[in-house]
């Protein structure tokens, strides 16, 4: 044992100074003690992973060397091919180190193995994060993934192997979101392959480990023993094994939605150029390179987020901070379409519905809103295309297949902060309009300060996850809600009396998929991710990793008063009197927004429609309409 600390120590010093010699010394060293303790299962594996490293240091260091370059991959050959049935979780470090000595060997069948030790790094990923039991634990392993993915993403553009293009670029996404569903969906799986035993542990435990296993180098690890058996049983039943079939489970998704295709957007990295790859609902997926989509700190991109930042954390809504932000949203808007916009419209293929997957800081821009100059006048492309967001294809298979709400009450939750008086307004205008049998939740008042709390509940954190237990087919939020853009667990909805974290409802009964059909978070920054993009974790993906079919989000401070509140309820007159899905019930009401001569239905009460305007702000102004989304069906 301390024979191989000192040589994990000497290799760490000897890489840092790029010292062949001393590398070369260590792997002979290395060498012996893997033949020396082949009887020692517990030390071989380590001293095989210490061998593998130093070998591709030292490849890395001397890609000429012919010698060098064979012994290592001869090496890892050996790691992989005595692992043995099940996992190593030592041995998935070296899976991209080997995808790179074989790429550059380049024999016959060396680049699609390559591509396998690349997926099989980037979807290991997903399964470290999954043996995780606390949230803020899954976050950190998962924000060290993404380069790895770019690596692999950068391998597939070369050899124009498509398909593991896109089980490339799905892996990297959302990795807490997938660990939280496959965590309310074991005790299911379970029971299927016969371990009632361990579903009930699991069910009993809700998932979390009460024991916390050592690590290799003595420090306590996250990885506890209940997790790793019961992801140990469902990978030896190959749950946890990558999906095969992945691309026909999309199309089978993309056709019960009713949309035309799926795309991902992906900029440009140290690896490859910005790209734009479609999976059609019918037919092969494709790819084209878009080098414009570019996210640099000098980008489009990035002057649009730094402006967002600034006013984000602004002491004023309303001054210079707003104002720049408010510029740079036009730039980015038209920047967009002159971009991706007629690639996006060609994709669409004559029909409207479109399921867009940004990936990285691209999740930043409103993509239905970028807008081009047609005869004479801006023209947004939610007016060619009804576009609905998803985290990752995966997020939007698991949503699509879940089933439609039967039964419970629609909950609908008004100003419980009593200091937004148009909430009052929204959440009992809608209610009374479209949902005759709902509860109400909040203030009854718009008065703020001398309002009584509703007759259903004040609505308080623990009465809003108390509904989110139940049959609910509709949840309404209109209320104030913050994003963490550093911490995005921390997100938070303002509620009578405290708030709800992204945190909090991710914990909420975890080992169960919640029966939620739609949830409308009209507040402000519901659908902000913060600084961990490809992760898309906000409020509004918080409610689709409980179980939710459907959620619209904000991606902005989007304002208080009259337009909001119209638009909320434009959305649900579309949604229950015409009967629409909802991605089409907010295109319809962003249309009713950009259109000058817009009437309003004969349900809407005075109150809604003798609403007071805003100071600066009119229905056409995309800060009015652009700022919400739709995921899911």
């Amino acid at each position: 044992m301390m024979v191989m600390l000192r040589l994990v120590q000497e290799f760490a010093a000897a890489a840092e100074r790029s010292d062949t010699q001393v590398l070369r010394e260590i792997a002979t060293a290395v060498g012996d003690l893997v033949r020396r303790n082949a009887s020692s299962e517990y030390w071989l594996k380590y001293a095989r992973e210490l061998h593998g490293n130093v070998l591709t240091t030292l490849a890395d260091l001397e890609q000429d060397d012919a010698e060098v370059q064979a012994t290592a991959i001869t090496v890892l050959e050996r790691n992989w091919s005595e692992r043995g049935a099940g996992r190593d979780l030592l041995l998935d470090r070296s899976a991209l180190q080997f995808g790179r000595l074989l790429r550059r060997r380049d024999l016959p069948g060396d680049r699609a193995r390559s591509r396998d030790m690349g997926r099989y790094a980037t979807w290991s990923a997903g399964w470290k994060v999954a043996m995780q039991s606390q949230n803020e634990h899954g976050l950190e392993i998962a924000r060290n993934g993404v380069a790895a993915a770019d690596e692999l993403v950068s391998w597939c553009i070369e050899d124009g192997a498509v398909h593991d293009l896109v089980r490339a670029l799905d892996a990297r996404r959302g990795l807490v979101l997938k660990a939280a569903h496959i965590g309310r969906v074991v005790a299911h799986r379970l029971g299927e392959i016969g371990r009632h035993d361990l579903a009930e542990e699991w069910v009993e435990a809700e998932g979390r480990d009460r024991l916390r296993l050592r690590g290799p180098d003595g420090e306590l690890s996250d990885w506890g023993g209940l997790r790793r058996k019961v992801l140990g049983v469902l990978t030896e039943n190959g749950d946890m094994s990558e999906d095969r079939h992945f691309l026909d489970r999309v199309r089978r998704a993309l056709h019960a939605h009713g949309s035309h295709c799926l795309v991902y957007l992906v900029p440009s990295n140290e690896h490859h150029e910005g790209l734009v790859v479609v999976v059609p609902a019918d037919g092969e997926p494709s790819f084209s390179t878009c080098p414009e989509l570019l996210t640099a700190q000098d980008s489009a991109v990035g002057r649009y987020q730094s402006a967002y930042d600034a006013w984000y954390e602004a002491r004023t809504e309303d001054g210079e901070e707003y104002e720049r932000w408010k510029d740079e949203l036009d730039r980015i808007c038209r920047w967009a379409d002159d971009v991706v916009g007629a690639q996006l419209r060609r994709a669409a293929d004559g029909r409207e519905r479109v399921v867009l997957v940004p990936v990285g800081s691209l999740g930043l821009v409103p993509w239905h809103a970028a807008k081009r100059v047609a005869d004479g006048v801006d023209r947004y492309l939610v007016q060619d295309l009804e576009i609905s967001y998803a985290p990752s294809a995966e997020v939007f298979c698991d949503v699509v297949e879940r089933r439609p709400v039967v039964g419970g009450n629609p909950l609908l939750v008004g100003n419980p902060t009593r200091d937004l008086p148009s909430g009052v307004v929204e959440a009992w205008s809608v209610r009374d309009a479209f949902y005759s049998g709902g509860l109400v939740m909040g203030s009854w008042s718009w008065f703020p300060l001398s309002s009584e709390p509703a007759d259903d509940g004040a609505g308080t954190p623990a009465e809003v996850v108390s509904a989110l237990a139940k049959p609910l087919p509709l949840l309404h939020l209109a209320c104030h809600a913050v994003a963490d853009m550093k911490e995005p667990l921390e997100s938070r909805i303002c509620l009578a009396g405290g708030t709800l974290s992204t945190q909090r409802l991710m914990d909420v009964r975890p080992t169960e998929v919640l029966p939620i059909g739609l949830v409308v978070l009209a507040g402000c920054t519901t659908n902000v991710s913060g600084v961990d993009y490809d992760e898309a974790l906000s409020l509004s993906t918080s409610f689709l990793s409980l179980g939710a079919r459907t959620v619209v989000g904000s991606m902005w401070k989007v304002p208080a008063g009259r337009t909001t509140v119209q638009l909320m309820f434009m959305f649900h007159h579309y949604l229950r009197v015409e009967g629409v899905a909802s991605s089409s019930a907010l295109r319809r009401a962003q249309l009713w927004m950009l259109d000058p001569g817009r009437e309003f239905p004969a349900s809407m009460p005075g109150k809604v429609r003798d609403m007071a305007p805003a100071r600066g702000f009119d229905h056409a102004d995309a800060v009015c309409w652009a700022g919400f989304t739709q995921q899911g069906v």
